[in-house]
C-alpha cells in the first residue's frame, strides 16, 4: 500500500534539499511512503528558478519576513504540509562572519527570521489538525551559540504549541554517505500527537573520496560539460602556489619567507638556464610563510587548503570562505609510466627499450629499427660533449666567470669586466626575486596578511571534501575550492605500444601530401590515420613540470585570455593541484552533472552566485538520508504504530514521566 505525505519548503534555496527529499522513499511490511512536494519559498527569484527545475514543485519568490500568515496559507493551503523544513540564512550566525559584525543590525535581522517564521506558521496554521507534524530548521553550527536568545524562544513556542523538541549538532556527511564532511545544527520538532512515533537518528556511512565522485566528470572546459565545468581562472602566481602545497596541507606548508630559494633548490624544482635575480626577491616574499615557526596554526580558517584525493572534502562553499579550494589530482602522475607486455595498448617493457648507450662503450648492434621508442638495442647516447663544453679553457684567469655574493662588496670594476673573458668577477648573485610566490594580503584592500588556516587548500582525490560553504574560492577564502586531480598525467601511459607494430602505424600524414590508401579499417592504430593539421584551433590543456613554472612566473607569464591553464605537475603528489569548478562543487553537493541530455545548469549567468547558492543548499544525500527517516516515522503513525525501537538514537525521543 503506498502512503504520500506532503512536505513544504521555506528558505527553499536552489533545491537540493528538497530534491533529496523528495527523492526518498521508507518501507514497513507491505507500506511504502514517499513525498510530495508542495512547493517553496525564498526570497531570490534565481533560486526559485532553479528549485523549478530541479524538483518540478512551485516556488514563490518572497521575503518570508515580510509575508503574512495568509498568504502562507494561501500558497501552501488549508492544511500545512506534514513535514515543514527550512533553512534560514546562516551568514549571521556563521563562525566566518567577525564577533562584531555579526552583532550589527543586519546579521541581527538575519538571524531573527527563523523566528519570524515560525510565528508565521503557528499563526496560518491555528488548529492542530491543520498544523504540521514536523518542524526542521537546519542552520549551521554556530546558530546555537550566536542566537541562543532566538533558539530560547523558538523552543518556547514550540512546546506550547505541543511539540517536542530536539537540538544537536551532526555530521551530515556521515549520514548521507557524502564525499565532504558537512557539520550542521539542526533542531526537530514533532508534534506527538500528529506523530507519536519518534524519528530515528539517520544511520551513519561511509564517507567517500572526493575522487569516486569527480572521477567519473569529464576533464575541466569539456565542451560537452557545460558551462559549470569551466576552470575558474587564477593567476599563475596561484597555479604556482597549489602545486608546491602538499595533498592535505595549505599555505602553512609553504616554505617561509626568506627561505624559498632555498627550499626549492635542495628538491631541484628551482628553474635552470634563466636569469632569475631578479625575480628571487619576488619569490621570497609572496610564496614565503608569514608563521614563525612558534606561533601555534589556527585549525579554524584553513587557508589555500591543498585537499587530498583519498580523503572526505570539507564544507562546500561559493566563492571566498574556509572550505575546499583545491585538491590533489594524482591522475596526471599515472601517465607517466610504461604499462608492461600485459596491459594493453601500452608500450611494452623490452630489454633494450629507450636504451642509453655509453659514450666510451661499443654501441649494441645497429639494427634497421633503431629508434629511442621502439629499438631492441640503444637508440640514445649518453654525449659528454655537452657537459664538456661548459668547462673554460686551460688558461682561465683568476676572477673569470665571477659571481660576486649580494650581501659583499664587489671587485674593483675595470675596462674588460665581462662574464666570460675579464679577471674581475661579472655577475652578481641576486637574491630578489622568488619572494613573489608568497601571500601578500588577507583580502582585496588588506595591507598585510598572515594567512588563515585553510587558504589555498587543494583537497585530495580519494577524500572526502571539507563543508562546501557559499564562499569558496582558491585565493580569497579560507574554504578548500580547489583539488589534486591525478587524471592529467594518466593519458601520457597510452603513449607506448604494447605490440610490434609493422609500418604506418600510428603514422601521421603531412597537410600538402596526399594521403596513402584509405580502407574500410582505418584507423590510426593500423594505419596512417592521423594528419598534422596547422589549422588554429583549440589544442589540448599542457602538462608542465614546476620549473617552467617557475619560469613562466620569472618571466610575469600569465595565461593568454581564452586559452586552457597548463596543468602544473605538483613536485609534491605528482599530481595536477588545480581548482574545482562549479560543476565539482555541485556534484559534491549531490547535484547531477546532468539533467537529461544536457549538462547541469542553473539559473542566471554569474559563476559567483551559482557557487553561493550550491554551498548555501543541503546536500541532496543528506537530505534523502533524513527523508528516510522521517518518512519511516510518519509511516508506522499513519499504520497505528505508537512507539518504536530505534538502534541508531532518535531525533526527538517521547517525554519520559515519573
Amino acid at each position: 500500500m503506498k502512503h504520500v505525505f506532503t512536505i513544504g519548503y521555506l528558505f527553499s534555496g536552489s533545491g537540493l534539499g528538497a530534491l533529496g527529499s523528495d527523492a526518498a522513499e521508507a518501507k514497513v511490511g507491505e507500506h511504502v511512503a514517499e513525498f510530495r512536494n508542495v512547493g517553496g519559498i525564498d526570497f531570490d527569484a534565481e533560486a526559485c528558478e532553479d528549485f523549478r527545475k530541479l524538483t518540478g514543485a512551485p516556488a514563490l519568490c518572497a521575503d518570508i519576513g515580510r509575508m503574512r500568515p495568509r498568504e502562507l496559507r494561501g500558497f501552501f493551503g488549508a492544511t500545512a504540509p506534514r513535514v515543514f523544513k527550512w533553512s534560514p540564512p546562516c551568514k549571521g550566525a556563521s563562525g566566518l562572519l567577525p564577533t562584531a559584525m555579526a552583532a550589527t543590525a543586519k546579521y541581527q535581522d538575519m538571524n531573527r527570521l527563523a523566528l519570524k517564521a515560525l510565528r508565521k506558521v503557528l499563526a496560518a496554521w491555528r488548529a492542530l489538525e491543520e498544523r504540521p507534524a514536523i518542524i526542521i530548521i537546519e542552520n549551521v553550527p554556530a546558530f546555537r551559540r550566536r542566537c541562543a536568545a532566538v533558539l530560547q524562544e523558538m523552543n518556547r513556542l514550540l512546546k506550547r504549541a505541543g511539540y517536542l523538541v530536539d537540538e544537536r549538532t551532526h555530521d551530515l556527511g556521515r549520514e548521507g554517505g557524502l564525499a565532504q564532511e558537512r557539520k550542521r545544527f539542526t533542531l526537530v520538532a514533532r508534534h506527538p500527537v500528529l506523530c507519536p512515533v519518534p524519528v530515528e537518528l539517520p544511520p551513519p556511512r561511509r564517507l567517500r573520496g572526493v575522487g569516486e565522485v569527480l572521477g567519473a566528470l569529464p576533464w575541466p572546459d569539456s565542451p560537452n560539460a557545460g558551462r559549470l565545468h569551466r576552470l575558474p581562472r587564477v593567476e599563475w602566481l596561484n597555479a604556482v602556489r597549489l602545486a608546491l602545497i602538499p595533498p592535505g596541507g595549505d599555505w602553512r606548508d609553504l616554505p617561509k619567507r626568506g627561505q624559498v630559494v632555498e627550499w626549492l633548490t635542495a628538491r631541484g624544482h628551482w628553474p635552470t638556464g634563466v636569469d632569475t635575480g631578479e625575480f628571487r626577491k619576488l619569490v621570497e616574499e609572496e610564496l614565503g610563510n608569514p608563521v614563525e615557526p612558534s606561533k601555534a596554526r589556527r585549525e579554524v580558517h584553513r587557508r589555500h587548503p591543498v585537499q587530498e584525493w583519498e580523503a572526505p572534502a570539507p564544507t562546500v562553499s561559493g566563492p571566498g570562505g574556509a572550505g575546499l579550494s583545491a585538491v590533489e589530482d594524482r591522475r596526471v602522475a599515472e601517465l607517466l609510466p610504461m604499462r608492461s607486455d600485459r596491459q594493453g595498448t601500452g608500450l611494452a617493457r623490452r630489454n633494450g627499450l629507450l636504451g642509453v648507450g655509453d659514450w666510451q662503450s661499443p654501441a649494441h648492434t645497429v639494427i634497421g629499427t633503431a629508434a629511442v621508442s621502439r629499438a631492441q638495442g640503444n637508440g640514445a647516447v649518453a654525449d659528454a660533449r655537452v657537459v664538456e663544453a661548459l668547462a673554460l679553457r686551460a688558461d682561465g684567469r683568476p676572477g673569470a666567470a665571477g659571481v660576486v655574493e649580494w650581501t659583499q662588496p664587489s671587485g674593483t670594476v675595470i675596462g674588460t669586466s665581462w662574464v666570460s673573458g675579464g679577471s674581475a668577477p661579472a655577475s652578481v648573485a641576486d637574491p630578489r626575486p622568488l619572494e613573489h610566490l608568497g601571500l601578500g594580503q588577507t583580502a582585496d584592500a588588506a595591507g598585510s596578511y598572515s594567512g588563515r588556516p585553510g587558504l589555498m587548500g587543494v583537497g585530495v582525490w580519494t577524500a572526502p571534501s571539507p563543508t562546501v560553504v557559499a564562499n569558496a574560492s582558491v585565493s580569497g577564502g579560507n574554504a578548500q575550492a580547489a583539488i589534486s586531480d591525478p587524471r592529467p598525467g594518466q593519458r601520457l601511459e597510452e603513449i607506448g605500444l604494447g605490440c610490434q607494430c609493422r609500418a604506418g602505424v600510428y603514422g601521421v600524414l603531412e597537410w600538402t601530401a596526399p594521403s596513402r590508401t584509405v580502407t574500410g579499417s582505418l584507423q590510426i592504430d593500423c594505419g596512417p590515420g592521423a594528419v598534422a593539421d596547422p589549422r588554429h584551433g583549440r589544442a589540448p590543456r599542457p602538462v608542465i613540470d614546476i620549473r617552467l613554472a617557475l619560469q613562466l612566473l620569472a618571466e610575469d607569464w600569465e595565461v593568454p585570455r581564452g586559452a586552457l591553464m597548463p596543468a602544473i605537475l605538483s613536485p609534491i603528489s605528482g599530481c595536477w593541484h588545480r581548482p574545482l569548478t562549479t560543476l565539482e562543487l555541485a556534484v559534491l553537493q549531490g547535484l547531477p552533472d546532468r539533467m537529461g541530455d544536457e549538462p547541469l545548469m542553473l539559473a542566471g549567468n554569474s559563476d559567483r552566485r551559482h557557487r553561493e547558492r550550491i554551498g548555501n543548499g543541503i546536500p541532496v544525500g543528506g537530505a534523502a538520508a533524513w527523508g528516510r527517516s522521517l518518512l519511516e516515522a510518519l509511516l508506522r503513525a499513519a499504520i497505528g504504530e505508537t512507539w518504536r525501537l530505534c538502534g541508531g538514537g532518535q531525533w526527538v525521543a517521547p517525554e519520559v514521566t515519573q
